[in-house]
Formats: C-alpha cells, structure tokens, sequence
C-alpha cells in the first residue's frame, strides 16, 4: 500500500472519529433538552393543552425524548 493512501486512510478515520463525537455530543444534549420538555409536558394538565396529543401520549418520557433527538440530531449535520 503506498503511503498516501495510507496517509488518506488515517485521514478519514480520524475524520470518522470526529464525526461520531461530534453526533454523540449533539444528540446527548438534544436528548437533555427533549427530555426536559418531555417532562413539562407530563405535568401540564390535558385541559391546558390546545389539542390531543395522539398516540405519543402514550410512549414513555425516556422514549418520547430519544425519538426527538433522534430525529433532529441528523438535521446538525445536513449542509
């Protein structure tokens, strides 16, 4: 293997590894910040809310949050 391709794969693993840190640390905090909202939507009584909240009433808090962060963390990294 020659050495710039050698060179070209640290490269792009150190690149890797700088993406997947990047989309762990976006999506702990959009986790933090989802869950929090998750939360203050438990405690808001239904009779204060504009509309019914559908079937993700139903879905616990820790995965109503996953399921938002999982959902925006990709859009960080668009563009």
């Amino acid at each position: 293997m020659p050495a710039t391709e050698t060179a070209t794969t640290h490269r792009n693993r150190k690149d890797a590894r700088k993406d997947s840190l990047g989309f762990r640390l976006i999506y702990s905090a959009a986790f933090a910040i989802f869950l929090v909202a998750a939360v203050a939507d438990r405690l808001i009584p239904l009779r204060w809310l504009v509309g019914a909240t559908g079937q993700d009433s139903y879905l616990g808090v820790l995965t109503e949050a996953r399921r938002a962060a999982e959902t925006f963390t990709p859009f960080a990294f668009m563009g």
